[in-house]
């Protein structure tokens, strides 16, 4: 529970997540696959099939039982970052709203003065030194554009990598090579310190030694 993070807002986070459930089904001998690409984006139909697998797995183990000592929330409180958070997205306190509707009927004795100050605004022309500073401002946005894109595509390129290695790994008699069990352990590790120690191990065990990067790359 120390690898999970209950907060976890962002793709990266989320997919640590669910290489963890992925790395205890594999312990645990469920045949799982976690298809982490498509949980991640949200979408509410692979999102259901997913927690609906998950329920009629529950319920076989179970037989449809509570577990009668798990406590939920003291074992949410020792993952990586602690039980849920609040949100913060519920209803204002109703102090708040009064203010909320007083900041409301204001408005429309401000409307005047906001208005005799438009034309005055809307009549302001820009300076070439602002129109330069428009000019830079907007090539850096594109420049992001293409790194961002550029980034996209390598994220989606190594992904697929992954997913051929993964498929390899899952192929009946294939899948039964020590070597590649030790490969899927390493891709279905929850950090990268731990898919670390699984390569240093089987070098070990396989080869006989440790080999470093240094040493690989010279040799290819």
């Amino acid at each position: 529970m120390q690898k999970v993070d209950y907060n976890a807002r962002d793709e990266y986070a989320m997919i640590q997540n669910y290489k963890v459930l992925q790395d205890c089904f594999n312990k645990l001998k469920i045949d799982k696959y976690v298809e982490v690409a498509k949980l991640v984006k949200g979408r509410p139909l692979d999102n259901m099939e997913f927690m609906q697998w998950f329920k009629a797995y529950w319920d076989q183990v179970t037989v449809g039982q509570p577990i009668a000592d798990y406590d939920g929330p003291s074992r949410r409180r020792i993952c990586k970052t602690g039980d849920m958070k609040q949100s913060g997205s519920g209803p204002a306190p109703r102090g708040g709203a009064i203010k909320a509707a007083g900041a409301v009927a204001s408005a429309p004795r401000a409307a005047p003065a906001a208005a005799s100050r438009a034309p005055a605004a809307a009549g302001k022309i820009a300076s070439p030194g602002d129109r330069d500073q428009m000019d830079k401002l907007n090539h850096q946005l594109e420049d992001l554009r293409i790194k961002a894109d550029g980034y996209e595509k390598e994220k989606d390129f190594y992904y697929s990598k992954l997913r051929d290695v993964e498929l390899l790994c899952q192929t009946p008699v294939i899948c039964d090579m020590s070597i590649m069990r030790k490969v899927q352990e390493i891709l279905y590790a929850a950090t990268s310190e731990d898919g670390n120690r699984i390569m240093r191990e089987t070098q070990v065990e396989i080869a006989g030694r440790e080999y470093t990067e240094e040493e690989l790359s010279q040799e290819s």
